[in-house]
């Protein structure tokens, strides 16, 4: 009886060690899977921030080319590279860069080249390609348009100092070129060409928004008109 009884305490002593050891085990199974659970929701939630935080993307740049002015007064040339061409100061550039012609083929392709529908259609880079071609297409046709000297009067010496618009200076064959910006500028009412003593060939020329004439001087000693200038103006029809 007393060795049953001693199995039996053994016996009970043996399963609650079984019992123990299981409650154990379970004890750490739940906080590991609690300690896992909550490193996952951790994860979890960093990477929505991730992905709910506007990203910083690197937008395209694309420069617009850079010509070069290959011809000194070349309406044409200037009007095709004009970020290069009309990027800085020049008594040449005053009269061209600013004239009706080219600032319209500008303002068409500033508004190309930022139109969103269209940058979205065909990318920056090939629309810079596009723009530019069409730049090209609205500049070339100057130089079909006809210049004719029978739209001015006859020079007459004088050489008005207001109503300017622009002025032209140091380049070959100023009178024509002068002549030509006068005549494709329905701006311009007049222009003056003063070619200097010595170098006929290039000289001074300003282009006028209104008519004006300086009255000559007389002298009193023989009576006829002083000559004060060297400058031709001429005054369209």
């Amino acid at each position: 009886m007393k060795l049953n009884k001693k199995k039996l305490w053994i016996t009970i002593l043996i399963i609650s060690v079984i019992i123990l050891s299981l409650f154990c085990y379970l004890i750490n199974t739940n906080e590991n899977y609690e300690d896992n659970l909550t490193m996952k929701d951790i994860e979890n939630t960093v990477q929505e921030e991730i992905n709910s935080s506007p990203q910083k993307t690197t937008e395209e740049i694309i420069e617009e080319p850079q010509g070069k002015c290959k011809t000194e007064g070349d309406l044409v040339n200037f009007c095709i590279n004009y970020k290069s061409c009309c990027g800085t100061g020049s008594t040449t550039k005053e009269c061209i860069c600013s004239h009706p012609i080219v600032k319209n083929c500008r303002k068409q392709f500033d508004t190309c080249i930022n139109d969103k529908e269209q940058i979205k259609i065909y990318g920056k880079k090939a629309l810079m390609d596009k723009c530019i071609d069409e730049n090209k297409a609205c500049c070339i046709p100057y130089n079909s348009i006809s210049i004719n000297s029978d739209n001015f009067k006859t020079p007459i010496k004088n050489n008005p100092t207001i109503h300017k618009i622009c002025s032209i200076s140091s380049i070959p064959n100023v009178e024509e070129k002068c002549m030509e910006l006068c005549s494709t500028n329905p701006e311009c009412k007049a222009f003056s060409v003063n070619k200097g003593q010595l170098v006929q060939t290039y000289g001074t020329c300003n282009l006028y928004n209104a008519i004006k004439i300086n009255q000559p001087k007389i002298d009193p000693l023989t009576g006829k008109e002083k000559e004060t200038t060297n400058a031709d103006y001429y005054i369209k029809k």
